[in-house]
């Protein structure tokens, strides 16, 4: 089961690395966050709370850092004492089906920081995840895979990711955000197709 104490004492070791501009030291206590974020995922309201808050993190930083990233103005911030703060519940804007956002974020943020290797795999678990939630926009992530397979001249997969990255990227599939994000999002006039690049956590 996972321990959600010890990862909100990563979030904010994360979070001042970020502050300082530590930017290698976040990426990698990050990682193992959001890794065992998706590795222990369960029904509890304090842990729909967390992922939430570890999503607009990882969007935060992959529009700040990554390349190509959302943009990081459509998140909140990340600030020190939010994970062992009094913030108030986030539960009700969990949404099973895009779970796979938080690998396709870390995918951008691992591609701006030049670490190839580890956007190509958080790509393909991305890829992954949306199709375990029957989500095909989630293989535009697999662009971000194409450059480690040009590096290692996997040229035939990378053939065939560029192909299936271009299926999610036309995908005209809605994002399956949760009820409270969708309301927010037809309140602003944007579609839900449209959530996955202008962040699905936004959290004020």
């Amino acid at each position: 089961m996972i321990d959600i104490q010890r990862l909100q004492a990563k979030g904010e070791l994360a979070t001042y690395y970020y502050k300082t501009q530590q930017i290698d030291l976040l990426y990698c206590e990050w990682s193992a966050v959001v890794k065992e974020v998706l590795t222990n995922r369960h029904k509890s309201n304090r842990w729909k709370h967390f992922f939430v808050l570890v999503a607009n993190h990882s969007a935060y930083f992959s529009g700040s850092f990554g390349r190509p990233g959302p943009s990081s103005n459509s998140v909140t911030e990340p600030a020190l004492g939010m994970f062992i703060g009094d913030l108030a519940d986030l539960s009700d804007r969990y949404s099973e089906g895009v779970t796979y956002l938080q690998a396709g974020c870390m995918a951008w943020f691992a591609d701006g920081l030049g670490k190839r290797k580890e956007a190509y795999d958080w790509a393909l678990h991305a890829a992954e995840l949306g199709a375990a939630s029957n989500n095909t926009p989630a293989e535009h992530f697999l662009s971000q895979a194409i450059p480690f397979d040009i590096q290692e001249k996997r040229y035939s997969q990378a053939f065939e990711h560029a192909v299936r990255a271009s299926r999610g990227f036309l995908s005209n599939q809605f994002l399956e955000v949760s009820e409270v994000v969708r309301r927010e999002r037809q309140q602003q006039g944007i579609p839900d197709r449209r959530c996955l690049f202008l962040g699905a956590f936004r959290l004020n």
